[in-house]
């Protein structure tokens, strides 16, 4: 009986997030959450009401003008993309380029996802948490933006659930539309961070 309630759940886990889905159905399995929890209908991503599903890569470009961020992303859907992940370079200025590089994305028929300012969301001398408020607003109505990249494995970056969970308040009191996610380096402290 356990096996057939693993294997549904992991069925069910792959066609509503992807095969990436099956390390989380697996680990939800390994540490005993029960079947038939809310991670076995996890909400669908939407775009214009129809499911989306993200086939993109990293990419650290910003760009000043949006005849050249869409020049850049041009051969991004002949490739099968149909969404970018804005971040790493993006911290220093975003206010300033980002709107333009969401043009690009926008004119390619791309999504992006964008990196919040990881020196704010960390807290960092001479990065205020307003920063993330600026940020949130000048792209919050952006027709490409598909959502917000919070932090990346943030146990390594010493960034505790807590401070994720006031970040994500802080944006979502801003933006309650888009959603927000999250990139663990290890299935083993995901619980930790489970109700940021």
């Amino acid at each position: 009986m356990k096996t057939t309630l693993a294997l549904s759940l992991l069925a069910s886990m792959v066609r509503h997030i992807g095969v990436g889905g099956m390390s989380l159905a697996l680990c939800c399995l390994l540490i005993g959450l029960p079947v038939g929890s809310a991670l076995a209908a996890p909400p669908v991503l939407q775009v214009d009401g129809k499911p989306f599903f993200p086939i993109g890569w990293y990419d650290s470009r910003l760009y000043g003008s949006a005849a050249d961020a869409t020049a850049a992303f041009s051969g991004y859907p002949s490739q099968g993309m149909n969404s970018i992940l804005l971040c790493y370079n993006n911290w220093g200025n975003p206010l300033a380029m980002t709107p333009t590089t969401l043009d690009g994305a926008a004119a390619n028929g791309l999504k992006v996802m964008v990196e919040i300012n990881r020196y704010a969301v960390q807290e960092v001398d001479g990065w205020p948490l307003s920063l993330i408020d600026e940020q949130v607003n000048a792209i919050k109505s952006h027709p490409a933006l598909l959502g917000y990249y919070l932090m990346d494995e943030p146990e390594l970056q010493g960034v505790s659930a807590a401070t994720l969970q006031a970040r994500y308040a802080q944006i979502k009191a801003l933006d309650a539309t888009h959603p927000i996610s999250v990139v663990q380096t290890s299935g083993g402290q995901v619980l930790d961070y489970l109700s940021a």
